[in-house]
């Protein structure tokens, strides 16, 4: 086993003349380029034989290496890590098969299993960190908001929920429009979304509010969208949210809910609602 104690060893392995000597890459494997170089002559030791998608290697020397001889053998791995080892013949033993353990920590490289373990552990820990401090971050984006509100503008003070009712029939979803919250100057319309397609799965990608009536048309600026199942399965049902800014409010206005699917064309536009 190669650790990070004895990295920089130069590691001996034992051969003999018409004994195949092989190597096995028991958790890596060599890099598709030049990934075993051998210094040694043909008539002494022919290149490695790699097998077993570049994790088994065979040596065959073609005579004994004299006493004080040694070859070089240099092991490029896939994961960009680099080990050298020296071949040298004993009168009394020779490695018949060698497994190749790399357990490196602090001399991986960026790219290798033990370095990308440290990173995946971080990035949890990081996200673990983001979901326990997210409710916290929350009140105090609410918190900012109310700091924001202008005192001579009671009506951005307005927090308020609108149970709605429309239904429409698009493109293999049944969609409904479920309610509405007003919170300062942001509207949030909660949908739910069934997926009636008997193979296909649907992701939302993006939505749009259009403003209509009143004397003109315009589009709400939306900030966000959520999905409480982002990949929905064929005859499951989600809510979705959307959130955009709230228009000045007019006498007869509607709005257009456009919901658009992330790879596909199972679109959905519902017109004509009442918020």
């Amino acid at each position: 086993m190669i650790t990070d104690d004895n990295a920089e060893t130069l590691h001996e392995l034992r051969v003999a003349a018409g004994v195949a000597t092989t190597l096995v890459l028991s958790n890596n494997s060599l890099s598709a380029s030049g990934g075993a170089i051998l210094a040694a002559p043909p008539d002494v030791m022919p290149a490695p034989h790699v097998l077993n998608e570049n994790r088994t290697l065979i040596l065959t020397p073609q005579r004994d290496l004299a006493r004080g001889e040694a070859v070089p053998l240099t092991l490029t791995f896939a994961d960009k890590s680099v080990q050298s080892f020296r071949l040298v013949t004993s009168p009394d033993e020779v490695d018949v098969q060698v497994s190749i353990d790399l357990a490196l920590r602090k001399r991986a490289t960026a790219v290798s299993a033990a370095a990308l373990d440290e990173k995946a552990n971080n990035l949890q820990a990081a996200l673990d960190e983001c979901r326990s401090t997210a409710a916290e971050a929350g009140i105090r984006q609410v918190a900012a908001l109310i700091t924001r509100q202008d005192f001579e503008r009671p009506v951005a003070y307005t927090a308020e929920r609108l149970s709605v009712r429309h239904l429409d029939k698009q493109s293999r979803l049944h969609v409904q429009v479920r309610a509405s919250y007003r919170l300062f100057n942001q509207s949030y319309v909660v949908l739910t979304v069934e997926n009636r397609h008997p193979a296909k799965l649907w992701q939302i990608e993006r939505a749009e509010v259009g403003v209509a009536g009143g004397g003109g048309a315009a589009e709400a600026k939306v900030h966000a969208v959520e999905s409480e199942i982002p990949e929905l399965p064929p005859g499951e049902t989600t809510k979705v949210t959307i959130a955009f800014s709230t228009p000045a409010q007019t006498k007869g206005q509607r709005y257009i809910l456009r919901l658009f699917e992330r790879g596909g064309s199972r679109h959905v536009a519902l017109e004509d609602v009442e918020l």
